[in-house]
């Protein structure tokens, strides 16, 4: 094999709750995630210029091609490693999921290239293997391993797979800036008073119906610190809840806002309606 290509999927937060901080600083999470149909593409192939050990190539969107990327992160990690990975490593990101959204956009392609690296060398490592390493890079990696549906407790990081959800088209607005979550989470002391239903209380009716009844609760306890920092997330959200949804809701650390529908058709009228030209919109849905 001398080159192996991946998808990596965004993912979404149907559900997050803050429920404390832990001793090292980072707050202590639960939350659902769910893997949608906005990739991006990456090629991976051993390095046969030996003098350039990791060779990053991005394109699509203005990023970084070095060691602040994560995806040279996961290449090193692999390389450090794996013996088998030492003549380094080729990688084309073909970038299409907006940047530091809400989205992991970079998480998901660390993952992918944790899976690349492991067909391409023929490693042998598990789905468990590969989340453990995820986790030496971000939170949000060992959820995009595998992807899907998953409750993830602690900073994220404890990945428990769920029943795949039923399809549900959705539509995603990114307005023209990020957020820092950094800086979010700064605003959160400690634990958030839950409005709804905990995440354990949803993950029962997800094992239960293998679907979503948007009455039960879900939340995202982070979206009033955001919008209290960056006002234009909730106007997206209330734009967004004039066209009747199912239901509204910022994901991950925002900026991004996402509603649900009932059918497809009305997530692409949405979408090609949206009269905000300086924003990112995609009509979308659940991939296992």
């Amino acid at each position: 094999m001398n080159r192996v290509e991946e998808r990596a999927p965004a993912k979404i937060n149907l559900h997050l709750d803050v429920i404390g901080r832990r001793s090292d600083g980072y707050h202590r999470l639960e939350t659902i995630m769910q893997s949608i149909s906005l990739y991006d593409r990456l090629l991976v192939a051993a390095n046969k210029n030996r003098g350039d050990r990791i060779k990053l190539e991005v394109r699509g969107k203005e990023l970084p091609a070095d060691r602040d990327n994560l995806v040279w992160q996961a290449a090193s990690l692999m390389m450090n490693k794996f013996a088998a990975v030492k003549p380094g490593l080729e990688i084309v990101l073909d970038k299409k999921i907006p940047v530091a959204a809400g989205l992991a956009g970079g998480s998901t392609d660390a993952a992918a290239v944790l899976r690349a690296v492991n067909r391409l060398f023929d490693l042998g490592l598990s789905r468990s293997g590969l989340e453990k390493l995820g986790a030496e890079l971000g939170a949000d990696v060992p959820f995009c391993i595998s992807g899907g549906t998953a409750l993830a407790r602690g900073a994220g990081e404890k990945i428990t797979p769920l029943s795949p959800l039923l399809n549900q088209p959705l539509v995603l607005v990114k307005p023209p800036f990020s957020v820092s979550t950094r800086q979010i989470f700064a605003e959160v002391s400690g634990r958030v008073d839950r409005e709804g239903a905990s995440a354990s209380e949803l993950v029962e009716l997800i094992e239960e119906k293998v679907s979503i009844s948007w009455q039960e609760g879900w939340h995202n306890a982070l979206e009033s610190f955001t919008c209290r920092l960056y006002p234009r997330v909730c106007e997206i959200k209330e734009k967004l809840e004039s066209f009747d949804p199912l239901h509204v809701q910022m994901t991950g650390s925002g900026p991004t806002v996402m509603a649900f529908f009932d059918e497809k058709r009305r997530a692409e009228e949405v979408k090609k309606t949206w009269s905000e030209e300086d924003d990112e919109v995609y009509a979308l849905e659940f991939v296992k």
